[in-house]
């Protein structure tokens, strides 16, 4: 059967056509859109719930105290969550968290990859402690020095919030550079084959930074450019005081400066 149109006034056949399919065509995509918007809003409310909450890397955190930690309840969706308020939601709550990579793996795990503070050092304060991590970071604020801790003496102490950066000094500029001789510091310490047997670190004068080597011996640093290259010749030193150290059985206690370029000497204490 033919179909038959009945153009408006003053439109012809053709217009009265061509009105029609154009309306036929709107009505499709308005249905087409629905269901996509259907699908959309299954995927983000229905089909990818959390149901599984991996940890990986060792930390002091348990799993549940984590989760807790991301504000992630059991069965979210997936599709909702950002994982970048999660990472800073984890690093702000648990202060010892250094490094956190958040991951939605469909279609229902959220993967946590955590790490924490590789170095920890103890600042004295007029109230106990600041305890903080290689990079800077407020752990916590302790009355008693914690086992493993290593002690961190600094000119000018301030308190500093948990989670924050710990302040050096109230002058920027002095701030600044002390924070580059403690960065520095730190990456040769981590790197040091006798990590084990340094007791504590001096920055009073961060010009002239010390380490305690078994409390005994005293590092006396020189430029920090070179902090590694210094701690690598003070430990071939330290490996020639051992062997005579065997030989004559006795402590050798004093000073090892390493302010030469390209050496180290000590000043042995009578």
């Amino acid at each position: 059967m033919a179909k038959r149109y009945f153009p408006r006034p003053g439109e012809t056949v053709e217009q009265c056509r061509r009105r029609i399919f154009a309306r036929r065509r709107l009505g499709a995509f308005g249905v087409l859109a629905a269901i996509v918007a259907l699908i959309i809003t299954l995927a983000y409310t229905a089909f990818f719930p959390m149901t599984s909450f991996n940890v990986d890397g060792q930390t002091r955190y348990s799993k549940a105290v984590l989760q807790q930690a991301s504000g992630v309840d059991d069965r979210a969706q997936l599709l909702t969550l950002s994982t970048d308020k999660i990472r800073q939601r984890l690093l702000e709550q648990l202060p010892y968290l250094e490094d956190v990579t958040v991951k939605c793996r469909l279609p229902h795990t959220l993967s946590v990859s955590v790490k924490d503070a590789k170095t920890v050092l103890a600042v004295k304060t007029e109230d106990g402690y600041t305890i903080i991590s290689g990079k800077g970071k407020v752990l916590e604020l302790a009355k008693e020095l914690p086992n493993g801790a290593l002690p961190l003496a600094l000119e000018e102490p301030y308190q500093t919030p948990v989670g924050g950066k710990i302040v050096f000094s109230e002058d920027s500029d002095k701030d600044d550079f002390t924070r580059q001789v403690f960065d520095a510091l730190i990456a040769a310490l981590e790197s040091c084959a006798y990590r084990s047997d340094i007791t504590s670190l001096d920055m009073t004068n961060p010009y002239s930074p010390t380490m305690s080597y078994q409390k005994r011996l005293t590092l006396s640093l020189g430029s920090r450019d070179s902090f590694a290259s210094q701690l690598s010749f003070a430990g071939k030193l330290l490996d020639a005081l051992a062997k005579e150290e065997a030989e004559s059985h006795k402590t050798i206690k004093g000073t090892i400066d390493l302010k030469v370029d390209n050496g180290a000497f000590l000043r042995e204490m009578e």
